[in-house]
Order: C-alpha cells, then structure tokens, then sequence
C-alpha cells in the first residue's frame, strides 16, 4: 500500500481529517510522525525512517504563529 508522509502543524482537527481522507477516500496508509514509535532516535532520525518509506509527502499549513504586529502566520 503506498504511503504518504503528512507534516503537521498544531491544528489537530485538520490533521486527524487530512488523515481520514487519506486512509479512507484514498486508501492510502498516512503516516505521522507524532505517532510513530520513537525508539529512542531524535527528530530527524525519527523523519528521516519513517519518510523513506512513504510514496509521497503532504503539508498541511495552519496559521499557528501571531506575527510581531498580531497577524497570524503558518509556523516556519
């Protein structure tokens, strides 16, 4: 089954519904990194195994950060 890598931001309403399409709608595996064994590796161990398996990757950007004049902004 192909797998697509979804990077996230703190929305999790969002998140959990770009999952459901994909495992439902799609009927492709998606994977998250918050949600994958940690096994004791850093972040970017952790992205760079659980990413190499996957077909594709999606990115979900959400206005998570306020700016310095309280405009809101997706994470950098």
């Amino acid at each position: 089954m192909e797998k697509i890598f979804i990077a996230h931001g703190h929305n999790e309403l969002i998140t959990l519904k770009v999952k459901d399409f994909i495992a439902n709608r799609l009927k492709k595996e998606p994977v998250i990194l918050a949600e994958q064994p940690k096994e004791g590796l850093t972040v970017i161990e952790a992205l760079e195994k659980y990413a190499e398996g996957c077909n594709f990757a999606m990115i979900i950007l959400t206005e998570d950060d306020i700016t310095a004049n309280g405009e809101l902004r997706g994470r950098q």
